[in-house]
């Protein structure tokens, strides 16, 4: 991913880049992660598949999005041990951070 929103492929072997193309425009920032043919990208505000196994000339598949206007996603993680798609989602309010923490109870 580049700073003109461009997904950018190279060939391992050669370093050469193959293929290149658009994709949604980052609202917050841009996340990426992997699962064998699929590529998921999040713009902040919303999550997209794109599934390579059917071609590089793909249309992405919004598989997500935030409902909230406070909330973005920071980070999109796939798990291929679970087969599960995790996302940090923060709320950007009042400038102010909130820490959560489990404790053990009696």
């Amino acid at each position: 991913m580049n700073s003109l929103d461009m997904l950018i492929f190279f060939d391992l072997s050669t370093g050469e880049q193959t293929k290149g193309f658009k994709v949604k425009k980052s609202a917050y920032k841009h996340s990426l992660s992997t699962n064998q043919n699929k590529l998921y990208h999040s713009t902040g505000k919303a999550v997209y598949e794109y599934d390579f196994s059917k071609g590089v000339n793909i249309a992405p598949n919004k598989v997500f999005e935030i409902s909230k206007a406070e909330d973005v996603i920071r980070e999109v993680n796939f798990s291929s041990s679970g087969n599960i798609l995790s996302l940090e989602i923060v709320e950007l309010v009042n400038n102010e951070v909130v820490r959560f923490s489990l404790e053990e109870s009696d």
